[in-house]
């Protein structure tokens, strides 16, 4: 059990020191000895905090940070860390009017087929160009969009602008191609999630197989049972389910087996490995293969990374040695140059 506590006294480190020292103790609950743990978030006011708010949201963003040291521990936030909470507050505020305002867009990083060389699919990926910030990164505001409830709407107005592409892309001739969007943790617990991305297809008259739906393994990890239904769910549409990210959370053997996916992406950090270190990615193309699922590789850039997926016959890849990702009108003119070359080879 873990007895957290977040405080913001003066001599805080000391409190903090005593519980470890009266907690390192076990307590008899009947007959059961219990090793009590705690996990302390520590925030100074007014000296680094000026307000309730920032009071408490510092000092519980400070626990939990406490927390992933596993019980015992207490960690205390500075100046930078607070200002870091105040321009996340005013991000937040300013991503509610983002789309509206025509701040975000979205680019497609194209994903090659190793054996052919050619486009077979892209990722969808949304971008934050703010007026006064510039551009915001992914890894910063997507985190503050699924904090506050916003990343619903976000995923469905990407999934929309997918939709638009694939309709614009099927009018130039362009039909044996896939576009694969991202699905939060918060949006696989949505239940009326499979019934908006359905209508979302139907109003565009778009066939599911063209798209895919991009699950990190950590929503799966957390959700288990409800990622099970959802995924389930988004196959019997017609949708095909990627694992996302896969060798980054702790999917086990029974969540492959038990969840209808179609395809693994392995995280780039292994693929950094990859020349120093192939077993990793041996290892995932190995189980991938027993579970016939396709894999993609993210974050390929350099030559030699791209010559041992080939010879490891790895299915896709994708990264910046093959293609930034581009925009739209970039992604149509990648796409009919590669039906060209398909055509004269």
């Amino acid at each position: 059990n873990n007895a957290e506590l977040s405080t913001a006294l003066p001599d805080a480190e000391t409190i903090c020191e005593q519980l470890a020292a009266r907690l390192s103790q076990p307590v008899m609950l009947g007959s059961y000895t219990i090793k009590l743990r705690f996990s302390a978030g520590i925030l100074r006011f007014p000296d680094v905090a000026n307000n309730v708010e920032e009071l408490m949201e510092g000092a519980s963003r400070a626990r939990r940070q406490a927390c992933r040291y596993q019980g015992n521990y207490s960690h205390q936030l500075n100046n930078e860390m607070v200002q870091l909470i105040r321009e996340d507050k005013w991000l937040e505020s300013e991503l509610r009017q983002a789309i509206t305002k025509r701040q975000c867009f979205v680019v497609y990083q194209p994903q090659y087929d190793l054996q052919t060389g050619h486009i077979v699919s892209a990722e969808v990926l949304i971008r934050w160009r703010h007026p006064a910030y510039g551009m915001v990164p992914p890894d910063r505001f997507i985190p503050i969009a699924e904090r506050s409830g916003q990343i619903l709407d976000i995923d469905l107005w990407v999934l929309e602008q997918a939709c638009i592409c694939m309709g614009r892309l099927m009018a130039k001739g362009i039909i044996d191609f896939r576009l694969a969007v991202n699905a939060s943790g918060t949006e696989l617990s949505n239940p009326l999630y499979p019934e908006q991305v359905r209508s979302m297809l139907r109003r565009y008259d778009l066939p599911p197989q063209r798209f895919g739906i991009e699950i990190t393994e950590t929503a799966i990890v957390e959700l288990d049972e409800v990622a099970k239904m959802m995924v389930k769910t988004l196959k019997e549409i017609g949708l095909e389910n990627e694992l996302d990210d896969f060798g980054t959370g702790y999917t086990s053997l029974s969540h492959l087996t038990n969840l209808q996916l179609d395809a693994l992406k392995i995280d780039r950090s292994y693929i950094m490995q990859l020349e120093t270190n192939p077993k990793l990615v041996d290892s995932i193309l190995q189980l991938a293969d027993a579970f016939s699922l396709r894999v993609v590789a993210e974050g390929v850039e350099t030559i030699e990374q791209l010559k041992l997926l080939q010879q490891k016959r790895c299915h896709l890849a994708q990264g910046y040695l093959l293609s930034k990702p581009v925009e739209e009108e970039a992604l149509i003119a990648l796409l009919l140059e590669d039906i060209q070359a398909a055509q004269s080879e």
